[in-house]
């Protein structure tokens, strides 16, 4: 009598249908699940008549470093902590706009933010530099 051959391979399952069951599962769970119903409501601040909106002020800051508080240089640092001194203390504080030239060197731009940070001023922007 003849041996069988005995097969050295272990049977393994297919799990390509099982994984296809799962995925119309999951497309069943997602279609039955009811949508949102938490909501947030937030308060957006609106502006009342009568109430004054602040000012701006622009600071722009030259290629060369020479810094200009709305449109008059800024010979002497001096001068500018008077102006920052004046402007915290307004009622509403205006919004401080610095607008540095891209080839303008870092640290007047930074004197500048901590000078106005110095005065407390809480409404402070830098503007983004164009790209030409």
């Amino acid at each position: 009598m003849g041996r069988r051959a005995v097969s050295s391979s272990v049977p393994q399952i297919n799990a390509t249908p099982l994984i296809d069951i799962l995925l119309v599962l999951l497309i069943f769970l997602i279609l039955t699940m009811p949508g949102s119903t938490h909501t947030t409501q937030l308060e957006s601040p609106v502006a009342r008549l009568g109430e004054l909106m602040p000012e701006a002020i622009q600071i722009d800051v030259d290629f060369d470093g020479r810094a200009y508080w709305n449109g008059a240089l800024i010979e002497e640092e001096s001068r500018l902590e008077e102006w920052l001194t004046a402007a915290a203390g307004r009622v509403p504080q205006p919004e401080l706009r610095i607008s540095p030239d891209r080839r303008a060197p870092y640290e007047p731009v930074v004197q500048i933010l901590a000078a106005s940070q110095r005065h407390h001023l809480k409404r402070i922007a830098l503007d983004p530099v164009p790209t030409d």
